[in-house]
């Protein structure tokens, strides 16, 4: 939400450039809004995560062989997303540390939290500001 109110802030309104915006700052990923709009179509990006998975294929393969390699391909996808999620901002190590204590987890969690919330608005603020990011007209 804070990555939304400062493209807000910026008067970045179009749909796509404020996912592109909130994309690249949580996952670190050059995702563009050409990206955001190719899987803007509902078919499009079926279409895609079909030929990931190997859906479509009108192979030879028994029935049972093709469904353990479709579980198969679904759980690396779901394996990746941990590491899409760890890559976002996040607190000193020291308020991590604190984090993990029993007892006084939550304190230390929350003063985690609230320095990654300050680093993802700043870090977007300057993906805004300086060229690194150019925001289309709408």
């Amino acid at each position: 939400m804070v990555i939304g109110a400062v493209c807000r802030e910026y008067g970045v309104d179009a749909h796509a450039d404020r996912t592109a915006v909130i994309a690249r700052v949580l996952t670190d990923r050059p995702i563009t809004p050409d990206d955001v709009l190719k899987y803007d179509d509902p078919t499009a990006a079926g279409q895609d995560v079909a030929k990931q998975l190997g859906l479509g294929d009108e192979s030879e393969e028994a029935g049972v062989r093709k469904g353990i390699r479709l579980v198969w391909r679904i759980s690396k996808l779901f394996g990746g997303l941990g590491e899409v999620f760890e890559e976002r901002p996040r607190g000193s190590l020291g308020a991590r540390f604190i984090g993990k204590l029993p007892g006084v987890g939550v304190v230390g969690g929350f003063f985690d939290e609230r320095k990654g919330i300050r680093k993802a608005a700043y870090e977007a603020a300057d993906l805004l500001t300086n060229s690194t990011f150019r925001v289309k007209p709408t």
